[in-house]
């Protein structure tokens, strides 16, 4: 069996180069010519940093490039097998499809793990790396930087800041800033100074008003207190104040992290928990389409190798349809963010496992 376990493997090595490869320069060349070529033109960016983005942003590629690879692998190695009579054969001499599916579940199963490894350890840096390059683009080129002043949200507090100097370590020097408080049994309350400071938990503001709208009246209540004026919540602003990471820079742990602290400040947290949960389910998919290319393969064999080639570009078309689909529904709250981040993984496993029972 181990001989059998080898041969089956062999069979998928070629196509799994051919597919990562080919969906590598699809996602370099769509890269390239939708958003890259534009700013390169207009902003006269030299070609080293359009290489240097490309290279940050290959294990990304690399990472949404390996379920296709397998699937590819998957589907067109079986076909050849099934196609020359070799499946039969196995089959005649006693080996099941389930015990055929056993070595290619086995090398999904270490494609998914290498897959986490990439989306875990070596893709968020390269990420961040690849959006520092971005930005390296738009400081070389003759355009002025327009940068908005900052506006955020936390739990009962929506706050604007003109200016954000950080003076030391955890410690920042805000300018023009603006506090507007809701409160659910009462009238809203704004408050707004010239200057305050800040490490992130602890606001202290110097020469600040407060407004007290007072019911259906249009006089509103100020005063001016002589003592600054001190203002504690429940959560770390500093990330907030700072630029934020995106969840593609940013680790399953560290992602965590952030949900739990914005969950503190009563923040919606739904999209960073779909993509939390994507993290894991995305090196799923290569044991996934283990599942669901093997029966495809065999039972289409009989129409020839186009139908293989075909029918890896059709079983890769609806998977990451399905995938995007899902993903847009979890975004505008259609379905929960685990489902979300689930539910392609979990459609083709049903009907992986009801083609392999037909076949069987």
């Amino acid at each position: 069996m181990k001989l059998l376990d080898r041969y089956l493997s062999r069979e998928l090595i070629l196509p799994f180069l051919v597919g990562l490869t080919g969906f590598v320069l699809i996602e370099i060349t769509t890269l390239l010519f939708n958003d890259l070529l534009e700013v390169m033109l207009q902003l006269k960016v030299p070609l080293s940093l359009i290489f240097q983005f490309i290279g940050y942003k290959l294990p990304m590629f690399v990472v949404l490039a390996l379920p296709i690879a397998t699937l590819f692998g998957v589907s067109l190695g079986i076909n050849r097998l099934a196609r020359e009579g070799e499946i039969n054969a196995m089959r005649m001499s006693g080996v099941s499809l389930r015990r055929m599916l056993m070595p290619l579940l086995g090398i999904g199963l270490l494609i998914s793990i290498g897959d986490y490894w990439l989306n875990e350890k070596v893709a968020p840096p390269a990420n961040a790396k690849a959006n520092e390059t971005v930005q390296q683009m738009f400081k070389r080129s003759e355009l002025p930087q327009i940068q908005a002043d900052t506006f955020f949200h936390v739990g009962q507090h929506w706050f604007y800041v003109g200016k954000v100097k950080k003076v030391a370590e955890n410690k920042y020097l805000l300018e023009r800033v603006m506090i507007y408080e809701t409160k659910w049994d009462d009238f809203p309350i704004l408050t707004v100074a010239k200057h305050a400071v800040t490490d992130g938990i602890r606001w202290v503001f110097t020469d600040y008003r407060r407004i007290e709208l007072a019911g259906n009246r249009e006089n509103l209540t100020t005063s001016w207190p002589g003592e600054p004026g001190r203002l504690t919540l429940k959560v770390d602003l500093n990330r907030i104040i700072a630029p934020n990471s995106k969840p593609e820079e940013m680790s399953s742990a560290e992602l965590m992290k952030q949900i739990q602290q914005f969950q503190k400040a009563n923040i919606r947290v739904d999209q960073l928990v779909m993509n939390y949960h994507f993290k894991f389910s995305i090196p799923a998919g290569c044991l996934v389409v283990v599942l669901v290319s093997m029966p495809f393969a065999i039972h289409y064999a009989r129409h020839g190798s186009f139908m293989g080639i075909l029918l890896s570009i059709l079983l890769f078309f609806f998977y990451y349809n399905t995938y995007f689909l899902a993903k847009m529904l979890g975004e505008n709250g259609y379905l929960p963010p685990v489902l979300a981040a689930w539910s392609h993984n979990i459609i083709f496993s049903l009907i992986g496992l009801v083609m392999l029972w037909r076949e069987e």
